[in-house]
């Protein structure tokens, strides 16, 4: 089988230049096009559904919103979990389904299963699905800053209505989310007495501020030959045209807002904040869609950014990069480049100093970066990222690689060096590659076989090393191909008239080998000796493990960080690597190494007992920054009504609640 391949490429030289140059030019192209990525997508399909429910405690999230909506989502279509948190004012369900399955078929059945469930939640709570996003979603951090002369308000103003919108135009941008500052609303601030005094109540107050606004269509106007649309342009723009709003007085006389209210703009309620090295400021967040090439797509945005700072008012200072996943990735890739550089540049000196003819160079050096390529292109072709996996599995290749352009060059060298004259040079070339190529292949074939373990895996070990698998089985069986025909060609086009010139091997090679037969020989008499020392070396190498210390460096910045953060007291923290936390956070619903999950009915007694398991826990040798996140048990002020009174003066439990909610918080 070796032998007639390796005939029918020598016979066929031409044609096998032809398609390895077209092949070239496909896995550069491939290369060069394929988008690129961290890590690939390691992550099972995830729906999100976030409900927002303002006002609404934990317990009635819970009870209200969360429960409803995993009754309406149980049963779904190969659904593997369904995971919820409820916390005050929100609820997140997550649901994931098993690897395979279409995202957006999956993503289709939730909102189906969605629209049927708004019916049940309170009014004004509308679920929403997260749009969609890859595993390690964050691929760029931008922080801003102002100066003390400009307001929140106005930094805010210009991260939602200025730098969003342009971030989201970018293709490849899922999201951008907007942590810190201060959103800007109008505000009506009024007393009961000032109320009172007009005989006006809280909800003539919140109807005349609804009313106020008014933008709609009002039909045509016919004209002589013309009809032209009518419309009404009441809409609120400044505090004061809602400052003029008629509120219903006392005897029927209207009053003005502004008579019985503060009106104005101010921030609303924060929800978080954020800090940019040190100072107030704004951190915005911009998630990528899946399978996009986060370099071209991080270069987008940073020039889409560029653009609108020329516009932004002055003051407002720009962080470009807090955080820059592209970054990682092109570290990942120069790594790469420096590795073909090395194997390269290894193969060139061994070849000058072993055969010492620049035409043996040549040979390996097409062979090389065609057997990779190839397998890029394959890659490419299955719809693959270039990932640090796959380019981690092209780099391990690269060994193989380099033995498989080296192997049959030398042997051909050395064949065509002995061979008797008159020889045809092409029975020397096929003789050699055939005498060293027929033990390669089965062990070329063995190393694939090896990997299969790799390719059984499933759930996140699969999702992650399946692809450095098959770039490295890719990567050498296209080696293996390209040493069965183009390095043949390529040898007898280009070797024999080289080592007609060139008989006697070089004179480095002729001293390296007697010092090895001298070498070998003196092993062979001792042959105990050998393994003696060769057992002694395992075993130094053995004790030396636990002495290696991957990341002492990052474990020392921790530890640090630790001891700064632990003398801040009545909070809990953790600390961890993005990549780390991300996984965690994605596969378990939490960041933390080891969750203790605990189930009942009764969630307040629930989360007591969650706080008892975490003490104990934490007094585990070796466990630190235990903690039991909980809603229920956080610090409030829980107001119940006294129903007879509220019987008895026959007042609504609804209007103690919009009552509560205007005084605490402040109404819509």
């Amino acid at each position: 089988m070796v032998s007639r391949v390796v005939g029918a490429a020598l016979a066929h030289r031409t044609v096998v230049f032809l398609l390895a140059a077209a092949l070239f030019a496909v896995g550069l192209y491939a290369a060069r096009e394929a988008p690129l990525d961290v890590f690939p997508e390691f992550a099972p399909p995830v729906v999100e559904i976030q409900s927002e429910a303002p006002g609404l405690a934990a317990e009635d999230v819970e009870a209200l919103v969360t429960t409803p909506l995993e009754r309406a989502l149980g049963g779904l279509p190969d659904l593997t979990l369904l995971r919820s948190s409820s916390a005050p004012g929100l609820s997140v369900i997550t649901a994931i389904f098993p690897y395979g399955i279409d995202p957006y078929r999956a993503r289709e059945l939730v909102i189906e299963r969605l629209a049927l469930a708004a019916q049940l939640l309170p009014r004004g709570i509308h679920p929403a699905v997260a749009p969609l996003a890859s595993a390690l979603t964050t691929i760029l951090a931008i922080g801003l800053r102002a100066a003390p002369e400009l307001s929140p308000l106005t930094l805010r103003d210009a991260a939602e209505w200025t730098i969003r919108p342009r971030l989201l135009s970018v293709p490849g941008v899922a999201n951008v989310v907007i942590y810190g500052g201060a959103v800007r609303e109008l505000q009506i601030t009024t007393t009961p007495e000032r109320l009172w005094a007009v005989r006006a109540t809280l909800d003539d107050l919140v109807t005349a501020a609804a009313e106020a606004d008014a933008a709609a269509g009002s039909g045509f106007l016919d004209r002589a030959g013309q009809r032209l649309p009518t419309w009404l342009d009441g809409r609120v723009r400044t505090a004061a045209d809602l400052a003029v709003a008629p509120l219903p007085g006392r005897d029927g006389v209207p009053v003005s807002l502004a008579a019985v209210a503060e009106v104005g703009e101010g921030p609303s309620v924060p929800v978080g904040d954020a800090l940019v090295n040190g100072e107030p400021g704004i951190l915005l967040l911009v998630f990528k869609q899946p399978g996009v090439n986060v370099p071209a797509v991080t270069r987008a945005v940073e020039e889409a950014l560029r653009s609108v700072v020329r516009v932004l008012p002055p003051g407002v200072r720009v962080e470009e990069a807090m955080f820059r996943q592209a970054s990682f990735i092109e570290h990942a890739v120069g790594n790469l480049r420096r590795a073909l550089l090395a194997g390269a540049v290894l193969v060139l000196i061994v070849l000058l100093l072993f055969l010492g003819h620049l035409r043996t160079v040549l040979v390996s050096v097409v062979a090389i970066p065609l057997s990779l390529l190839a397998a890029v292109a394959i890659l490419r072709a299955a719809g693959a990222t270039l990932n640090t996996m796959v380019l981690g599995g092209l780099a391990i290749a690269v060994g193989e690689v380099v033995d498989d352009a080296i192997i049959d060059v030398e042997n051909v060298w050395r064949r065509l060096r002995a061979a008797p004259p008159g020889t045809s040079a092409r029975e020397v070339v096929l003789a050699a590659c055939v005498e060293v190529r027929s033990a390669v292949v089965y062990a070329t074939v063995m190393v694939a076989l090896v990997f299969l373990p790799v390719f059984l895996l499933g759930g996140l070990e699969g999702a992650l090393f399946r692809p450095l698998a098959t770039a490295y089985v890719l990567a050498t069986l296209a080696s293996l191909v390209v040493a069965l025909t183009v390095t043949p060609a390529l040898a007898l086009a280009l070797l024999p008239g080289a080592v007609a010139r060139h008989e006697e091997p070089p004179r480095l090679m002729r001293a390296l080998r007697a010092r090895y037969e001298r070498a070998l020989g003196r092993a062979l008499a001792r042959p105990l000796r050998v393994v003696t020392g060769s057992a002694l070396a395992i075993l130094t190498g053995i004790a030396l493990v636990p002495y290696l210390q991957p990341g002492a460096d990052a474990e020392r910045v921790t530890d640090a960080i630790h001891r700064e953060v632990r003398a801040f007291a009545g909070f809990a923290f953790d600390i961890k690597q993005f990549l780390n936390e991300r996984i965690e956070e994605i596969l378990e619903g939490t960041g933390a190494a080891l969750v203790v999950r605990l189930r009942g009915t009764d969630l307040t007694n629930l989360e007591r007992a969650a706080v008892s398991v975490s003490e104990r826990v934490a007094a585990v040798p070796g466990a630190v920054d235990v903690h039991a996140p909980g809603a229920l048990t956080a610090p409030g002020v829980r107001i119940r009504p006294r129903r007879d009174d509220l019987l008895r003066l026959g007042v609504p439990a609804i209007a103690m609640e919009r009552a509560l909610r205007s005084t605490l918080g402040g109404l819509p």
